[in-house]
């Protein structure tokens, strides 16, 4: 059997996989998709189902069912030669008998092409190490790397590189993460050279690491002109999902406490280390927690060795919003970098703010989230200065500053009664009592919260005047300008009570909606059943969207929070026509009518607003989220 090469046409032999015309790699496309792959693959790359070739060998019978692993019990997919779970040898599926107790008769081909005659096993193709692909994650599964690590399944993949979960054949029931780095983007031979040489230098660093908040490095190879590092697989999550399951709100803080403690332990370790590893890419993408809730450095693909003498970095390396500016060209990074990072990230994690929007500005902590306590806060705020100077010097400090304990509040000593006497004559009962007392008066009183921190009553009032006024002069401009497009152009403005319940509270929001309709109506002098269903219908726009949104960041919380109070606006004002004047005949003419105007601003300006407000209504402690939280804590 022969097969053809598509390049030039010469006609090679049937196990080959370069043309011995051209040297051209040999390849086949797949009958399902259409993709090329290997000419030895026995999965597509691209969907990877199986290749026509398993079943084009003459007198080979179908495949047999999904096998069964002897050692784990695991069922794999039909045709794999090794578990998917442990990575033991599974028994071949053309080595089962038939019904009657004999083995199929196959035919087996000499390398001349002719058959051979008698009854001979025949056995699939054997599995093909990694193709010489230049892209990376186009390993299919049970793919054999190194003779030794069969592929279970792609579990990342980016510019860089791709990461597979894969069993080892030589240790059943273990399971590792090779991480996989093509250079096929380097074209410069030296340059390939170098990097390939600094690859190896880096397996070797990492190689030599031994903590338990980072995935020992075992093995590192090259197969198929791609570089592989073996390291051991980290079961759990990392806190970039975690933050995503918040819907942009702030982690636990003892959970985010405890984190931090683990990434001053690890990181104090690579700094510890002779020369200096600095990670430089520390970001919750690159922390994993398992289950236990012991952290995990996951990626170190930028991970580098500090060299003395060197003024600054040839190239930036990081993640924006996370790198301090000496990554960015401005001097040599340090250990004070790997700090600034370790301290962005710990303000993701009790902000929920990404520093990628705006780098270098980050808010005070404690004004955001009031359950984080000051010297966590100070520690964190202290780490994100821009000057190394003034940074933290050492994780070792820093980490003692995260879990130091506030001091208690000191209690004016005029405050405090005078320890009564007691007379030695006294009672045990009497003795037990005073004691008692004298200890209750000794505990310090709990100290309020100032009434001007709060958003109370009387400023309250003032903020639905201020949005009653901004309402009721909108809705004359859109009467102006609007009214010869709809019939309810004043509509248009609904997006300003839905802000003001977002950022201060439903009943500010609902405030707003009700008199800031009402305003022309005060300017004319004269109410109708009409407007004042309009009013009580902006009264619901202006009070629903505060009621969903938990964080004013959160924009898809607030983009469904201003289309649901859209509709609700739309379906509400013809409710109200209907049971005022009794017209039900337009319902749905006026629902669109009053939707048309109303969902575009609430749809484009509402969720930028709020972003954008939410953080100087912070700074003056008017959230109405941060009030609750105080006030329930008090």
């Amino acid at each position: 059997m022969t097969q053809t090469c598509p390049h030039c046409h010469a006609a090679n032999r049937d196990t080959a996989r370069f043309c011995a015309q051209c040297s051209r790699p040999l390849r086949q496309q797949c009958p399902h998709c259409g993709a090329m792959n290997s000419i030895r693959s026995h999965f597509c790359n691209h969907c990877g189902k199986p290749m026509a070739h398993r079943q084009s060998y003459q007198g080979a019978i179908p495949m047999a069912q999904e096998p069964r692993c002897p050692q784990c019990g695991r069922v794999n997919p039909a045709g794999s030669r090794f578990c998917n779970g442990c990575g033991a040898a599974l028994p071949s599926s053309l080595q089962r008998r038939h019904s009657d107790g004999a083995p199929p008769p196959l035919k087996r081909r000499h390398s001349d092409g002719a058959p051979s005659t008698g009854p001979q096993h025949q056995f699939p193709p054997p599995s093909a190490p990694s193709p010489p692909e230049s892209t990376t994650g186009s390993l299919a599964p049970q793919s054999v790397l190194s003779g030794r690590y069969v592929i279970s399944r792609c579990v990342g993949r980016g510019g860089m590189g791709a990461v597979y979960q894969a069993a080892d054949i030589r240790i059943p029931g273990k399971t590792w993460a090779i991480k996989e780095m093509s250079d096929a983007a380097i074209t410069n031979p030296l340059e390939k050279q170098h990097a390939i040489a600094a690859f190896r230098q880096e397996a070797l660093m990492l190689a030599r690491l031994d903590h338990p908040n980072l995935p020992k490095v075992t093995d590192h190879f090259a197969e198929g002109g791609k570089q592989y590092l073996v390291m051991d697989f980290i079961v759990g999550e990392t806190l970039d999902k975690r933050l995503e399951q918040m819907d942009g709100g702030p982690l636990p803080v003892d959970d985010a406490r405890d984190w931090g403690r683990q990434l001053c332990d690890v990181l104090g370790y690579l700094h510890g280390q002779d020369p200096p590893v600095i990670f430089r890419d520390l970001k919750p993408r690159n922390v994993m927690v398992t289950p236990d809730g012991t952290v995990k450095l996951i990626d170190f693909g930028i991970a580098r060795l500090f060299k003395p003498g060197k003024v600054s970095d040839t190239a930036f390396f990081g993640t924006v919003g996370y790198s301090p500016r000496e990554q960015y060209g401005a001097g040599q990074t340090d250990a004070r970098s790997d700090i600034y990072a370790l301290g962005a990230t710990l303000h993701h994690l009790l902000t929920g703010i990404p520093p990628t929007d705006m780098p270098f500005e980050f808010a005070d902590i404690h004004s955001i989230n009031s359950q984080v306590p000051a010297p966590m806060a100070e520690a964190v705020m202290k780490a994100l200065s821009d000057d190394p100077a003034e940074r933290w010097q050492s994780v070792e400090e820093m980490g003692a500053a995260l879990t130091r304990e506030p001091s208690p509040p000191q209690v004016p000593a005029g405050l405090v009664p005078a320890r009564p006497k007691v007379s030695p004559v006294l009672q045990p009962a009497a003795a037990a009592a005073a004691a008692a007392q004298v200890n209750q008066d000794a505990i310090p009183q709990p100290i309020s919260v100032p009434a001007s921190s709060r958003l109370n009553f009387w400023r309250g009032i003032v903020l639905v005047l201020i949005g009653a006024a901004l309402h009721g002069g909108l809705v004359l401009l859109t009467l102006d300008t609007l009214e010869e497009y709809v019939e309810f152009p004043q509509a248009a403005s609904a997006f300003i009570p839905a802000l003001f319940g977002i950022l201060f509270g439903p009943w500010v929001g609902g405030a707003v909606g009700v008199l800031g309709s009402l305003a022309w109506n005060a300017l004319e002098g004269w109410y109708s059943h009409v407007q004042w269903g309009i009013a009580l219908s902006a009264c619901i726009v202006g009070a629903l969207p505060g009621l969903i949104v938990k964080d004013a960041r959160n924009r898809k919380r607030v983009l469904g929070a201003g289309v649901l109070g859209s509709v609700m606006y739309a379906l509400a004002v013809p409710v109200a026509i209907g049971i005022l004047e009794e017209w039900w005949y337009d319902f749905w003419y006026i629902a669109v009518q009053i939707l048309v105007p109303a969902l575009p601003l609430n749809v484009l300006l509402l969720p930028f607003l709020a972003q954008w407000l939410v953080g100087p209504v912070q700074g003056r402690g008017l959230y109405w989220r941060d009030t609750r939280q105080d006030s329930g804590g008090s």
